[in-house]
């Protein structure tokens, strides 16, 4: 071995021994002599087995020579990395504990040369670990004595170590429960019991005293946690010392202590009363049931104050029950007393209270007792003694019978009303009293609702001693005793005589027309009522008639007051006589009536009762010298055609009849529903339309125009959509109507154009320039500031080429005043607009007329070209409109191609522009580009050469 590495192996702490293949030592360190206990000299040339040592396992057992590292290795040609041996010097006691390696070493050949052996001293650290042990050993019997049992936790609830001398108290085997979650071993609510105390402990370090149920094999055991954290900050804790002390007994003798003071408590509380204790010296109280609070609203604990019962003594009996209690106190005696009390929210409270005095020593030490609530009974007895009162002085007539209504007593003003003396009516019933005004079907009725509900009210006549009728008011009460069994009848009765017919008199002045006696306008508002429902009921219509007197003012202003009113009592008496037994009449002011006409099978019942009614107000009338004629004008209106309510029913015969005035007096106008509705719906249509603008609701959308013979995008149709708030999105078609011709509609035509110009300018920046029209009613075109305000919204918008605005007018807006449009059309034309006829052939226009327009467009409409596959006419008329338009060199374009069938005809017309479903329905502008991405004609269209050229 060379020199220099054999001095650097002999200063290695490490031990270094080489065998020969024989087992022969060829070198060893100075280590290795020290670790053997060998001269290091004397080491060389020896044999490995050496009877000055040996080698031992780490359990005492002394190797023998087959299991010497050395041996091994040579034997089976494999190394051996830190085998744990002790060595054991023949001459020591002292074992030296090493980490042995031995590694073979080849020649070229493959024959084992040497072996190279390492020894490490580990006996420090062998030491340490037997103490180590020793101490583990210790703490083990330790915790063995401590009944807990001993977790270590993480966070999330993870078993990783437990101890626990009691297997049985584990919730699963000890091998199931390590590294299994407290959720995947214990139940739902002792999950969170454990969870909720591991949380405690992260934040605070420490959680104790929560407490858990678990059903085990052995039955049903209570634990208590206490969990501490390892970590010194929360921020550091990762594992928790869990302890869990079993504590089912002490648990046990707990719920029976609860159970017997709840069992003391609902006893107290089941009593009808306030449990007491009081100081019998002060008479301050220490104790008093919840019964307290909720009778008088004072907190228990109020109680306690000094001087608290006697503050709330009522004021008259302040100055005598302290000085009662003090003496019964004094003598030791049991006492009960009734006194009132004033609760907190200042009700006086009735108390029955039973004293027991305790004495100590022979002197009085406490006071125990009950309060009752007597309020009730004293009330009792109060009102009895103020039914007594009210029974003997009332003004009303009291009687009582027996179960059998046999009278029992009466009263004195009974007495007055009925004629009979307390001795006449003692022993008889009230059937004495009836009278034939009321049937016994009614009697029937009443001793019905008596017997269901234990109660009657109303008005009957009866008959008093002398025969006489008198009306009453009544009442009649069952009372029953505590075991719900009828014991009397109690009836008050009222002479109601003189009120009852000073009510008809009001009854009748309230519903009824001073003058003519007929119904006024409140009794005909009832009757309309009743006979809607009538008419619902049975599925019948009635008519509701509104008459106004022709030449009436004349009469007055002629004759007088006086010689109307006589007119108008002829006329009411001959207008009622002309109408069925059913029907009613009404006078509701002046001159004008209202005929209400119901049970009409059919609408046309009524024509009949209405001319004769017309004839009774139109024939002469006789007052005094005169001979007197008028007329009626009436308007009617037909329920339930005209479902409305009743106020609404007489406007629309009031609207009627100012018609049938206007038609020439003498007549009735119907009332005409469907107009009414669709003015009610263009006014309302009106409302909404004024906002519409500032709420952003309109949208306009696009419908692209093509050449069907190319396939080129020509341009597109601006249309408007109506995001309504209640009905959603509405088409031009369920507005425009309604809102044609008002200011509104002036509003809307300039915003379709704004919109439609800011369109424009978009697409012109993306490069997309094609032309886009829209429309403008008659109203906006014939506007004398038409020109002017396009101009000024063109001028907004400099960058945008007037020439690709279009405006289409309708055919029939234009011919309305052909000199001015005509004129206003050219205007515009000069600021680089176009302009399109749309619905062309719907009208009735001149050639001459047409002519004059500056028209670029005609537009064929769509009811012609939908219906131009199977109807010649329509046929005709596209065909014809085409021709028109290559005679005036007009372009044409065909609204309505949904099909390609359309667009193949129209082409073999000439028609090669239009647009309709069949190549595209109205879009909005965010849907338009990528249209044009994908529109593609049909194949049959490209190319196709008509039969006529443009």
């Amino acid at each position: 071995m060379n020199n220099r590495y054999a001095r650097l192996l002999q200063n290695l702490h490490t031990g270094i021994i080489v065998h020969d293949a024989d087992m022969t030592v060829s070198f060893s360190n100075r280590r290795a002599a020290e670790l053997l206990g060998l001269p290091a000299d004397s080491i060389a040339g020896r044999l490995t087995v050496d009877p000055t040592w040996y080698f031992v396992d780490e359990k005492g057992r002394r190797l023998v020579p087959e299991e010497n590292p050395v041996n091994h290795v040579i034997a089976t040609h494999q190394p051996i990395r830190e085998l744990m041996l002790g060595i054991h010097r023949t001459d020591k006691t002292e074992v030296t504990w090493v980490l042995i390696s031995a590694f073979p070493e080849f020649a070229s050949d493959g024959r084992l040369e040497q072996v190279v052996v390492n020894f490490h001293d580990v006996s420090h650290r062998k030491r340490i670990e037997n103490l180590l042990l020793e101490t583990q050993q210790a703490l083990a019997s330790t915790l063995d004595a401590i009944p807990d049992l001993l977790f270590e936790l993480g966070k999330d609830g993870r078993y990783y170590d437990y101890h626990s001398p009691r297997t049985e108290l584990l919730a699963a085997p000890p091998h199931v429960l390590l590294n299994k979650t407290v959720a995947e071993v214990l139940p739902f609510e002792a999950t969170q019991v454990v969870m909720a105390a591991i949380d405690e402990a992260h934040r605070t370090g420490f959680s104790h005293g929560r407490q858990f149920r678990l059903d085990l094999p052995s039955g049903e055991h209570w634990f208590e946690l206490s969990v501490a954290r390892k970590g010194v900050d929360a921020g550091d804790a990762s594992r928790f010392i869990v302890v869990s002390r079993e504590v089912t007994e002490r648990h046990r003798i707990q719920a029976e202590l609860e159970a017997s003071k709840s069992r003391l408590s609902s006893l107290i509380q089941s009593v009808e009363g306030i449990v007491w204790e009081a100081d019998a010296r002060t008479f301050a109280f220490t104790f008093v049931s919840e019964q307290a609070e909720r009778l008088f609203g004072f907190p228990c604990e109020d109680w306690l104050a000094p001087g608290f019962w006697i503050e709330h003594l009522h004021p008259d009996d302040r100055a005598w029950v302290p000085d009662y209690c003090a003496s019964c106190t004094k003598r030791l005696e049991w006492h009960d007393f009734e006194y009132r009390f004033i609760a907190r929210d200042g009700r006086t409270v009735w108390l029955h209270d039973i004293v027991t005095v305790v004495a100590e020593n022979g002197e009085p030490r406490w006071l125990r007792g009950l309060m009752v609530d007597v309020t009730r009974r004293k009330q009792d007895e109060e009102a009895l003694r103020l039914a007594a009162n009210v029974f003997t002085h009332a003004r009303e007539g009291i009687a009582i019978t027996a179960p059998d209504t046999v009278i029992l007593d009466v009263n004195e003003a009974y007495c007055r009303i009925t004629g009979y003396t307390r001795a006449e009516l003692i022993g008889k019933t009230p059937q004495m009293l009836h009278s034939e005004q009321q049937t016994q079907a009614l009697y029937h009725d009443i001793w019905q609702k008596i017997n269901d509900t234990g109660y009657w009210s109303g008005e009957l006549w009866n008959l008093d001693k002398s025969g006489k009728l008198f009306a009453t008011h009544q009442t009649i009460s069952t009372v029953r005793d505590a075991d719900d069994k009828i014991r009397n009848y109690v009836a008050i009765i009222s002479d109601i005589t003189v009120e009852y017919e000073h009510r008809q008199q009001l009854e009748y002045a309230a519903y009824h027309d001073r003058l003519t006696g007929l119904p006024n306008r409140n009794l005909l508002s009832d009757r309309l009522q009743q006979a809607m429902i009538q008419c619902n009921h049975r599925q019948q219509s009635m008519a509701i008639a509104y008459l106004d007197l022709d030449g009436f003012k004349t009469v007055n202003d002629s004759h007088g007051h006086e010689t109307g009113d006589q007119l108008l009592i002829a006329l009411a008496d001959r207008m009622k006589e002309s109408l069925r037994k059913g029907d009613t009449l009404a006078r509701i002011g002046g001159d004008e009536f209202v005929a209400v006409l119901g049970d009409l099978e059919n609408m046309s019942d009524y024509e009949l009762i209405l001319q004769r009614l017309l004839a009774a107000a139109a024939s002469p009338i006789k007052v005094g010298e005169l001979t007197l004629q008028v007329s009626a004008s009436m308007g009617v209106t037909v329920y339930p055609k005209d479902k409305v309510d009743v106020d609404q029913l007489l406007r629309h015969a009031d609207q009627a009849m100012y018609a049938a005035k206007q038609a020439g007096k003498n007549r009735y106008h119907l009332f005409d529903v469907a107009l009414d509705e669709w003015q009610r719906n263009k006014n309302v249509m009106l409302m909404y339309a004024r906002n519409a603008i500032e709420r952003g609701e309109f949208e306009m959308y696009y419908q692209p125009k093509v050449n069907m013979q190319t396939g080129e995008v020509i341009g597109a149709e601006a249309l408007i959509r109506w995001h309504h708030p209640e009905r959603g999105l509405l088409l031009p078609g369920d507005f425009l109507p309604l809102i044609e011709n008002q200011p509104v509609a002036m509003e809307i035509g300039q915003w379709t154009i704004v919109s439609v110009l800011a369109q424009i300018a978009v697409w012109q920046r993306l490069g997309l320039r094609f032309l886009l029209s829209v429309n403008i009613g008659a109203y906006q075109l014939q506007d004398d500031n038409f020109v002017n305000l396009l101009a000024g919204l063109l001028a907004q918008y400099p960058d945008v080429t007037p020439a690709l605005l279009q405006l289409e007018v309708l055919e029939t807006s234009a011919l309305d005043d052909i000199v001015k449009v005509s004129r206003t059309m050219r205007d515009c034309c000069a600021l680089g607009v176009s302009f399109a006829l749309d619905d062309f052939g719907t009208g009735y226009s001149s050639l001459t007329y047409l002519r004059r327009l500056p028209i670029e467009y005609l537009k064929i409409d769509q009811s012609f070209v939908r219906d131009m596959l199977f109807d010649p006419d329509d046929m005709s008329i596209v065909r014809g409109v085409i021709g028109l338009a290559d005679s005036f060199r007009r372009r044409v374009i065909a609204e309505g191609v949904e099909t390609v069938a359309h667009g193949t005809a129209l082409l073999s017309l000439g028609c090669i522009y239009g647009q309709g479903y069949g190549i595209a329905k109205p879009m909005p502008a965010s849907q338009f580009l990528s249209w044009i991405a994908s529109w593609k004609p049909d194949a049959t269209w490209i190319g196709q050469v008509p039969n006529r050229q443009m």
